[in-house]
């Protein structure tokens, strides 16, 4: 697949990650054989967008050509924790075999880059800082994307080496 000569907007990435990388096989049904229901990578796609932009399903469903009903019926039967840590697991393996992975290392050492996000607090709490919120305090979600062995990464099971 050719990628280098293509802008890419989140949906078509996400949309063309399963021809290379079978991730959306990870989010089975919560009843699992027994389901009358079965993934629809378009629905799982837009579920997934929602989720991550803060976006919601319901407004999904507006801006969308998937109902809201549709929505919530794949995000509650489909999309859980466990088959979202397996989904991402999958897709850093798959990152982890590309030949670029390595090119990143520094002295042969693996390497790791981190971003957060700050929510501002209506409500006192320990954790709550000034930082860039100005005069109103907020807390923050750290993440951390470290190319490690799994043995080193709480609750990652992916095989990074």
């Amino acid at each position: 697949m050719d990628w280098s000569s293509r802008s890419a907007n989140a949906y078509w990435v996400l949309s063309q990650l399963p021809l290379c990388c079978p991730f959306t096989n990870a989010f089975e049904h919560v009843l699992g054989r027994h389901a009358k229901q079965e993934a629809d990578n378009h629905i799982l796609t837009a579920c997934l967008i929602a989720w991550a932009t803060n976006m919601g399903l319901g407004r999904m469903g507006e801006i969308s050509d998937i109902s809201f009903h549709t929505l919530v019926s794949a995000s509650d039967n489909f999309i859980r924790p466990e088959t979202s840590r397996e989904a991402n697991d999958r897709i850093s393996n798959a990152i982890a075999k590309l030949p670029i992975f390595r090119h990143y290392d520094l002295d042969d050492a693996l390497h790791s880059s981190s971003d957060g996000q700050k929510f501002e607090t209506s409500i006192h709490t320990l954790n709550a800082r000034h930082s860039y919120f100005g005069l109103k305090k907020g807390v923050v979600f750290l993440h951390s994307g470290r190319q490690q062995h799994p043995d080193q990464c709480l609750h990652h099971r992916s095989k990074l080496a």
